[in-house]
């Protein structure tokens, strides 16, 4: 995969702002979750990121990679390829807060979730020139 290093801060300038979106369908999610029903750090950071997910598709899709026109076939595949991303990162997002938050004793809870939400952001970032890279013709 070949990416141009000269669209990236473009790209990460939109990138950070869909994630303001994204960032905040999140957080109402959790603390929602954890502070409102008191569903736990793992649960409600788990349900956060898949709620976060789904709205931070479309916009890294059509907004951020700007993927395009593409077959049927072609948006299924970036589906799948978001969907094992977001299932990876759910599982890698709810293990973050449970090692920070209750083996390194990370308190209080918001600095878990900023902590989290942070390695996660670069990581992300990355893997999603996988998910929307262009196919080009053969």
């Amino acid at each position: 995969m070949r990416v141009d290093l000269a669209s990236l801060p473009g790209r990460f300038a939109r990138y950070l702002l869909s994630g303001g979106v994204v960032v905040a369908v999140d957080y109402a999610v959790f603390f929602f979750l954890d502070r409102g029903i008191g569903a736990g750090l793992a649960l409600s950071q788990g349900c956060a990121r898949l709620a976060g997910a789904v709205s931070g598709f479309f916009l890294q899709r059509n907004f951020v990679f700007a993927a395009g026109r593409q077959s049927p076939g072609g948006v299924a595949r970036q589906g799948f390829a978001y969907g094992a991303l977001t299932v990876f990162n759910i599982a890698l997002s709810a293990w973050c807060a449970d090692f920070l938050g209750n083996s390194l004793g990370l308190h209080p809870d918001i600095a878990v979730k900023l902590t989290t939400d942070a390695l996660l952001a670069g990581e992300t970032f990355f893997l999603l020139h996988l998910v929307f890279r262009r196919r080009v013709p053969e």
